[in-house]
Order: structure tokens, then C-alpha cells, then sequence
């Protein structure tokens, strides 16, 4: 158009073209990152120290009251031949093989509150001020099942202790005790003795026991105590 005009620039025109991910007129990507990071080198990061554990075995009376146990504690401390960090250079540590740490077990005695149950963890510290956190298992009862802080058990009753009701013996996690069975109690039939259960180390409150009543046959009557029971029967 008149009046205006192009102004042309001197020197040679570069063109660009993409051609498989590389530039004309620059070496390959690869080689160009290369230059820019070639002399920085990392060096490996210490791997950070879990604290130690322990595993502790308790019968369910032991849970109850609570119990000084010798544990087996299991700790990670930093190998020494790599500082923790799991190779030399460019090769892996021979002592630890990579991992920076070294397993150490040994046996610490620890005390754990009454009413832990099972599967809890519990944090104690040992005489270092090391936190210890100890996983507990509760071994399986043959006479009681703990439900919450509720323990469940029974009672064998003869046939005249139910019918007629009797004070019986009661088998607790704490000791024997001594209760009132009500005439006319039904096999099956379930009781609460309160704050007979288990302490509660969160709401420091106490469970129940629930007992479950059996009725119990003798196995051999003889020929007077079969006429009593027809008598009864009649």
C-alpha cells in the first residue's frame, strides 16, 4: 500500500522446525540438560529412625490387674559403616545392604496399666527416656470372654437351685463371690454383677460381670430320685 513500507531485517533468518522432539540448530535435549546439571550430584538422605517395638503376651487376668512384663524390644539404630545412609558412593553398604539402619533386640521390663485389651498399644518409655510403643495380645480364656469392658462367664446350677433358688459360688476374674440365685431362674438365663468387669483405663470406670446360668442334670439318678422327678412331673 502507498506511503507504507517494509522494513526488511538484516542478517540471516533462523528457522525453527520440530523434528522428533529436538531443534535444528541446537544439539540434542539430552546433551542440553546435561550440560546445564553436569557437576551437581546428590548424596543419599538419611532414612528417618521409626521409634522402637514391642510385643507383649498377657492372660486375660494379667490384662485386668495389670502386670509388669519382660518384652522383647525391637529397634532400628543407624549403621554405623554408612552413617545411615545406605551406600558409599555409588555402591550399597555391605553392612546394613542398603537400608541405612541395623535391627538390635533386646529385653526391656515394662509395666502395663490394668485393663489394656487386646490389640492395644500402649507408649511407655525405658530408663534412657526411649518411647516404646508395646502392641498387646490377650490370650483366649477358658472360663471368661471379655466384651468391652464387660467379662462374660457361667454358672452351672443343679436343677433344684433353679427351681427352687440357692446362693451359689460365682467364679470371677478377681476371685471367687458368692451370690443369690432366684427361685425359678431358667437355663440360659443371664445376671449382672456390677463393677465385677474390667477397669477402664480411658474413662477410669469399671465393667460388669454377666453371668449366663447352665442348668445342670445329673448324669445317673437312682430309682428313688426317678420317682421324685415323675412325682414332680405328675
Amino acid at each position: 500500500q502507498a506511503g507504507r513500507t517494509r522494513r526488511q531485517r538484516s542478517g540471516p533468518s533462523v528457522q525453527f522446525r520440530f523434528d522428533n522432539a529436538t531443534f535444528e540448530g541446537f544439539p540434542d535435549m539430552s546433551e542440553l540438560f546435561g550440560d546445564m546439571f553436569r557437576g551437581f550430584t546428590t548424596t543419599p538422605r538419611r532414612r528417618r529412625r521409626p521409634g522402637a517395638e514391642a510385643v507383649a503376651e498377657l492372660d486375660l487376668a494379667q490384662a485386668v490387674a495389670g502386670a509388669t512384663v519382660v518384652v522383647p524390644v525391637r529397634d532400628e539404630v543407624e549403621c554405623t559403616e554408612c552413617q545411615g545412609t545406605g551406600g558409599r558412593g555409588e555402591e550399597s553398604c555391605g553392612r546394613c545392604r542398603g537400608a541405612g539402619v541395623l535391627i538390635r533386640t533386646e529385653r526391656l521390663r515394662v509395666r502395663l496399666p490394668a485393663g489394656v485389651g487386646d490389640g492395644d498399644r500402649v507408649r511407655v518409655k525405658d530408663g534412657a527416656g526411649r518411647e516404646i510403643t508395646v502392641s498387646v495380645r490377650v490370650k483366649p480364656d477358658p472360663h471368661f470372654e471379655r466384651k468391652g469392658d464387660d467379662i462374660y462367664t457361667e454358672v452351672p446350677v443343679t436343677f433344684s437351685e433353679a427351681y427352687l433358688g440357692a446362693e451359689v459360688e460365682i467364679g470371677t476374674i478377681h476371685g471367687p463371690v458368692r451370690a443369690r440365685i432366684p427361685p425359678g431362674t431358667q437355663s440360659g438365663q443371664r445376671f449382672r454383677l456390677r463393677d465385677r468387669g474390667a477397669p477402664s483405663p480411658r474413662t477410669g470406670g469399671r465393667g460388669d460381670l454377666v453371668v449366663e446360668v447352665r442348668l445342670m442334670l445329673p448324669r445317673v439318678l437312682d430309682e428313688r430320685s426317678k420317682e421324685l422327678l415323675r412325682e414332680f412331673g405328675r
